[in-house]
């Protein structure tokens, strides 16, 4: 099915001009156990307890709830996916890798991405996870696991954009066959046997696009809504905190994405990438933001520690939302904050705690289209809050928490929430430290 080698079967289951858009992000928070005398999800108190309870009766897959109940039935769980292995073995991945075999720990199992795929066949989800695979699910064959692509050791990012998959890897290449590189592989979903794109700095001598692991990635056009793979606007960011800005290929016989500009000046990992108001934005876990001319790759902003509303802890991800008025570029962080600011003149319009990291975020809507914003937590716990503010509810109003420990086990533990995508019909997907992809759907009113 899949060009590149590897891969096999399964049988289980943004602005004006520049257009906006968002990146994924790979930040690794890691297992921390700074609440073991507490239950999952019950952290610091913020001061505001969300607004109603989960029922975890309803919220199960096939759960239901016709008794008078008190309880929120607002959000539903679809479906939850054991979406990476736990074995010791060795694979090949051909193409640029060189042919590469490694004896890699499989006993990670943190899923670091996923991506939705409006395929003419059906929603289906991809998945990317430390296991060095990703996967695909089949939402119409009740998410069965339709195919699975070994890339190395470590898939970091997964996307989906104008029908092809992009996915960022750590692997080796022709070059440097006994070093590990961050390397980026596109797939035509059109035409998914054909062998994938690449992104090389130089296709002789450095035919990789990072020299680390690429921890951010960007896919957007700059047409916003556009799906003409010619618009496409690609950045990707790495644990070193250099960015890059890459070029499509310009004809159908050339098979390698270029580099276009390179941005420096981050410190630590690049955790977020978004394009607003024709400018790069980008966020990383030295705690600041800074914003980029994409012409020349020279910063004209930064917030860091020393401007008085900033992080103060590694910042995790980045996230662009719009209302009738302004827009927003939205950021979380290790410091228990998510914060708004103006993407006309970066000032912090509001902020909110939640007594623990939050890891990573996506805007869905609810079932009367009002907007809200998924917090990925920590502690694995996923937290709504509103967005827009109404007559009876302020903006980042804290709906609902979904906790496993309160939810017969529905919902991540273990460990963090590594990432969340947003999906059609008020669908989002959240991405766990323990393995899991899980399904959700907002079904009820969240916002008064």
């Amino acid at each position: 099915m899949f060009g590149g080698g590897g891969g096999r079967h399964g049988n289980r289951g943004g602005g004006r001009g520049w257009g906006r858009g968002q990146g994924g992000r790979n930040y690794n928070s890691g297992n921390r156990s700074r609440h073991h005398n507490k239950p999952p999800g019950q952290q610091r108190n913020t001061g505001q307890p969300p607004k109603y309870t989960t029922c975890r009766r309803f919220i199960a897959p096939n759960g239901s709830c016709d008794a008078p109940c008190n309880f929120s039935h607002a959000v539903k769980c679809h479906a939850t996916i054991n979406a990476v292995t736990r074995s010791t073995q060795k694979q090949q991945h051909g193409g640029n890798s060189g042919g590469y075999q490694s004896q890699r720990d499989r006993n990670s199992k943190a899923v670091n991405g996923c991506a939705v795929w409006e395929s003419p066949g059906g929603i289906k989800i991809f998945s990317g996870g430390k296991d060095g695979h990703w996967r695909l699910w089949n939402s119409t064959q009740n998410f069965q696991q339709e195919f699975e692509q070994d890339m190395g050791l470590e898939v970091t990012n997964v996307e989906v954009y104008a029908g092809f998959l992009f996915c960022s890897f750590v692997g080796s290449c022709v070059a440097l066959p006994d070093v590990s590189v961050g390397m980026v592989h596109v797939w035509n979903l059109s035409n998914p046997a054909q062998s994938p794109l690449e992104f090389h700095l130089d296709s002789q001598f450095t035919p990789y696009a990072h020299s680390c692991g690429v921890s951010s990635l960007l896919v957007t056009s700059t047409d916003e809504g556009s799906t003409d793979p010619s618009k496409m606007v690609l950045v990707s960011g790495d644990k070193k905190g250099v960015i890059r800005l890459w070029k499509p290929p310009a004809t159908a016989d050339q098979k390698v994405f270029v580099v276009q500009q390179t941005f420096y000046g981050h410190a630590g990992e690049v955790t977020g990438l978004v394009i607003c108001n024709n400018f790069l934005w980008s966020a990383s876990t030295d705690a600041s933001i800074r914003t980029w001319d994409p012409a020349t790759g020279e910063c004209k902003y930064l917030i860091s520690k020393a401007n008085q509303n900033a992080h103060k802890n590694a910042i995790t991800d980045m996230v662009v939302w719009k209302d009738q008025s302004a827009t927003f570029v939205l950021t979380s962080s290790l410091d228990s904050t998510v914060k708004a600011w103006n993407s006309s003149n970066g000032e912090m319009c509001i902020s909110s705690d939640h007594g623990e990291g939050v890891i990573c975020l996506a805007t869905v809507s609810d079932s009367r289209g009002k907007p809200v914003l998924v917090c990925g937590l920590e502690s694995g716990a996923i937290l709504l809050r509103s967005l827009a503010t109404t007559p009876s509810t302020p903006a980042f109003t804290s709906l609902l928490k979904i906790v496993a420990y309160y939810a017969n086990g529905i919902g991540h533990e273990n460990g963090p929430v590594r990432c969340l995508r947003a999906g059609p019909s008020n669908t989002f997907y959240s991405g766990g430290e323990d393995g899991k992809l899980n399904v959700w759907q907002v079904v009820g009113d969240l916002v008064d």
